[in-house]
């Protein structure tokens, strides 16, 4: 007779079972819970202090990345459920113990910026030792923004001496990005003096201190050179306006005759379209203005109050009104063609319309 055969087992190594319950407990929010590590040691990924920052592995793990910098500001992690220090350094070792399962990006943002607050070299040592670490170019930023909130020279030559060259660029730039979150003047600072021709970081930089500090962005931008200021003008514009309509409107105004004008003056156009279009025929009247300022102004103000931008193309230009019309026109129409219609039959006499909107 056949012996009978054993029942099946499933048995889980600790492997596994870390692997089975981080990717699931991860996406969960399970790793947040401080209960979930209330009490527990920091391990390091292989179970002794964190590998050393001269031991970097050679190739990045290539995952999704922690927070793109295109997101633009970071999210908040202050408040009762940001872990501290300890906890955050002892979630990452054992994320990377795990094999770094999931890691979408917040979470990992937020262990990242609990532990560099109390110890920047510390996680920034992590980081860029641990086997595995999804996003690992895109986690740089954290770490080293706090590094250079203490000492930015300290987190130049870090890069220099760590990175390779073709990482180094972007790097800085990310980590100018985030510094801008926790200290927008010495990012701005940082900005201007680390980062060569990268316009694009200069204008996040002066957007995030407008932000803080309209006045003291207005005497940054003023020092930029030209290529940088007509980069970086129509955002800085728009993040003052939103703050302060009068004083950047003011500003926007002054620009007039810059290479960096006509920028500013369609987002303060733009602008009040959207939020005081009352206070557009008296900017509109102004002599000397580019064409295409009216024109952008009534193609943003056709789409929520087109009788109103009728009303402005009258008196404009015989020269431009046609344009600005036909402009309006098209823009509404894409939003809404039997409202466009609706508006050409009921307020344009045929003729007139036939002068005003091209063939």
């Amino acid at each position: 007779m056949k012996p009978s055969a054993a029942p099946l087992r499933l048995v889980l190594s600790p492997v596994l079972l870390a692997l089975m319950l981080g990717a699931a407990g991860f996406a969960a929010g399970w790793w947040l819970r401080p209960e979930v590590h209330a009490g527990v040691a920091p391990p390091s990924a292989s179970g002794r202090d964190a590998t050393p920052v001269s031991s970097a592995p050679e190739s990045d793990e290539v995952g999704d990345p922690i927070e793109p910098i295109a997101s633009g500001r970071a999210r908040p992690v202050a408040g009762p459920s940001a872990p501290d220090p300890t906890i955050a350094r002892a979630r990452l070792a054992a994320w990377v113990e795990a094999g770094c399962p999931g890691g979408e990006g917040h979470e990992i943002s937020q262990l990242l910026e609990a532990w560099s607050r109390g110890d920047a070299a510390g996680a920034l040592a992590f980081v860029h030792g641990a086997p595995c670490f999804r996003g690992r170019s895109y986690a740089y930023r954290i770490p080293l923004a706090h590094l250079a909130l203490a000492d930015p020279d300290a987190m130049i030559a870090w890069i220099q001496r760590e990175l390779p060259v073709e990482l180094r660029d972007d790097v800085l730039a990310r980590t100018v990005s985030h510094l801008g979150n926790l200290d927008p003047a010495r990012a701005m600072a940082l900005a201007v003096d680390a980062t060569g021709d990268q316009a694009h970081v200069v204008t996040q930089a002066l957007e995030k201190l407008t932000a803080a500090d309209p006045e003291a962005a207005r005497a940054w931008f003023e020092r930029l050179d030209v290529a940088t200021q007509k980069h970086g003008a129509s955002d800085f514009a728009h993040e003052w306006l939103s703050r302060d309509r009068a004083r950047a409107g003011a500003w926007c105004l002054a620009q007039q005759g810059q290479p960096w004008g006509p920028s500013v003056l369609r987002m303060l156009v733009r602008h009040l379209a959207h939020e005081a279009p009352a206070e557009l025929p008296a900017v509109l009247a102004l002599p000397g203005l580019p064409p295409d300022v009216p024109i952008n102004a009534l193609s943003y103000l056709g789409m929520s109050d087109p009788a109103t931008a009728l009303d402005i193309a009258s008196r404009l230009p015989p020269d431009i009104v046609g344009v600005a019309v036909d402009q309006m026109f098209g823009t509404l129409f894409h939003e809404s063609p039997d409202a466009a219609i609706e508006l050409a039959r009921g307020t344009i006499a045929p003729e007139a319309l036939a002068r005003h909107v091209r063939e």
